[in-house]
């Protein structure tokens, strides 16, 4: 069966295919039902009471009929097209600043290193109130984004206010290509020999960044890895197989698909002779894990090559393929749907009653379905019978959309006062006011040192006086749920200044001891190793 790669059966089809080739034994009623939108769109130009954008509303038709099939068929402008082929891409022409919308004024976050941003001195915390002489106030982080990185502008000009400062300051940037890192961090878990890999997305180089990465983690000593796809939405398929291959030997099955056509059947094999086959692995999953995550945690699981922690996955399974018009917009239909190497399909039903399971603790391991399938029913009120496959070993896993992990650990058991000063960035503003005082000092002692600095940096009572008073000006405060998660908003505090100065990389690993993924993965890899060393 000839691989997926010629078929570019990728989540994001850049082929350009002319609809005048189909072939379809419905073309009469094509014929008739296109004929049918002509004379729709001929009468309502002519004789609506209002002047009528015909391409809009054409759209509009476009996107519901895609909508109709099923949530992963789509229609997008051309604008949106670019935009989209512009994530994935390994690099795009770009300003390098990353913004939200914080209080309702635009605010940089992070700004890649290197970039036309960067080289201007433009600071994490800086506060966008004009973009190219447009006042940005109120303007979304999505907006903001499109305006300065996503425009065919190749400058772009800004007024910044920082700190406490009363002057602003333009800064004209003129954009470059950006390489895209699709890595937000890697770093060794302190005190052990275990590398840690976050991936956010697998763009057109996540392979070649992916290799790179584990020869660096390789060379600080790392004996085993823990590789993170929470919150990762997918990307290109053939990225994520060839990662698959990094990991597993030869002639192994890393997916297949499903599909009424015969051009989009395929099946992807592991080559041999990779040079970290042996490697221990443990995948971090959760609910916001989809496509691409979801094939290579759940190849990884069935052919017992690691364990997945965390939670059932979001259950994106099927194929889209994408054909571009002339002017630039395209429209993807869903294609093939994808199985994991023991038959499972990825997919969550769509029409059906899911389950919404989060257990503590470790479901049953082995050979015993009977027991793994109580368990299951019984987290599901007793309403859903799922289908039991096998590893490669004969371990008992479940189909029921999505991947299921060997372990569930919920990721956030935090009071409600602490879900809502993250939620609303109230971490991640503290975190700018403090640096407008001391951001020189420390950035002086510490240079790009992110590690020394979490060692040595201590949230002592009054930094946590200083953003009690901060949060009880916002009108969030509770003694009671501070007191329960002290500990870990103080890691927030600190975690949330590492990230205003040096990014992921440092917030993440500022975040490693309050991570109780993380901290499990950790506490288990005795028991992934096994499955390499039997």
């Amino acid at each position: 069966m000839k691989t997926f790669y010629s078929a570019l059966l990728i989540f994001f089809s850049l082929l350009i295919v002319h609809t005048e080739n189909l072939q379809n034994p419905d073309d009469a009623e094509i014929a008739a039902q296109t004929q049918k939108f002509q004379i729709l769109l001929q009468t309502i130009s002519k004789y609506y009471k209002d002047t009528v954008n015909i391409r809009k509303i054409s759209e509009a038709a476009f996107n519901a009929m895609l909508k109709d099939l099923d949530p992963f068929s789509d229609y997008y402008s051309a604008e949106t097209y670019k935009a989209i082929n512009d994530t994935y891409k390994g690099n795009s022409l770009s300003t390098g600043l990353s913004i939200i919308s914080l209080n309702d004024t635009l605010t940089v976050t992070t700004i890649t290193k290197n970039s036309p941003a960067d080289s201007l001195g433009i600071l994490t915390g800086d506060k966008i109130l004009f973009v190219n002489g447009q006042n940005a106030v109120k303007l979304s982080g999505g907006d903001a984004n499109l305006k300065i990185n996503q425009n065919a502008d190749t400058v772009v000009t800004l007024i910044i206010k920082r700190g406490y400062s009363s002057s602003l300051q333009e800064y004209r940037i003129v954009k470059k290509e950006v390489v895209i890192t699709t890595i937000a961090s890697y770093f060794m878990i302190p005190k052990t020999d275990i590398g840690y890999i976050k991936f956010i997305k697998f763009s057109s180089i996540a392979d070649k960044q992916f290799r790179e990465t584990l020869e660096k983690l390789k060379k600080m000593g790392m004996e085993s890895l823990i590789l993170d796809l929470r919150g990762n939405s997918g990307g290109y398929l053939e990225q994520v197989v060839q990662m698959c291959d990094e990991l597993l030997p030869g002639n192994d099955t890393i997916t297949y698909t499903k599909t009424r056509h015969p051009d989009f059947l395929s099946i992807n094999i592991s080559k041999s002779g990779q040079d970290y086959e042996k490697l221990p692995v443990i995948i971090l999953i959760d609910g916001n894990s989809a496509s691409a995550s979801e094939i290579l945690s759940g190849a990884i699981q069935d052919l017992d090559r690691g364990l997945v922690i965390g939670s059932i996955s979001f259950g994106k399974g099927t194929a889209q393929k994408t054909w571009e018009f002339k002017d630039g917009s395209a429209f993807k239909i869903t294609v093939a749907g994808y199985c994991t190497p023991s038959g499972r399909s990825i997919q969550k039903p769509t029409s059906k009653e899911t389950l919404d399971m989060s257990p503590e603790g470790k479901l049953a391991l082995g050979d015993n379905s009977k027991k793994y399938l109580d368990e299951i029913n019984k987290l599901s009120g007793g309403k859903t019978q799922m289908p039991l496959f096998k590893t490669s070993k004969g371990r008992t896993v479940p189909s029921g959309g999505g991947i299921f992990p060997d372990y569930f650990v919920k990721d956030d058991t935090t009071t409600r006062l602490t879900q809502i000063l993250r939620a609303n960035g109230f971490f991640l503003e503290f975190s700018y006011i403090y640096l407008n005082k001391f951001r020189d000092g420390i950035q002086k002692k510490y240079g790009s040192d992110f590690i020394s600095f979490n060692k040595d940096f201590v949230v002592d009572q009054n930094l946590l006086g200083d953003f009690e008073q901060y949060s009880r000006k916002k009108n969030v405060w509770n003694d009671k749920m501070f007191e329960t998660d002290k500990k870990i908003i103080e890691g927030y505090i600190k975690a949330f200044i590492n990230y205003s100065l040096w990014g992921d990389p440092a917030y993440f690993y500022s975040m490693t001891p309050f991570d109780r993924q993380i901290q499990k993965a950790v506490e288990v890899m005795p028991e992934a190793k096994k499955f390499v060393n039997n």
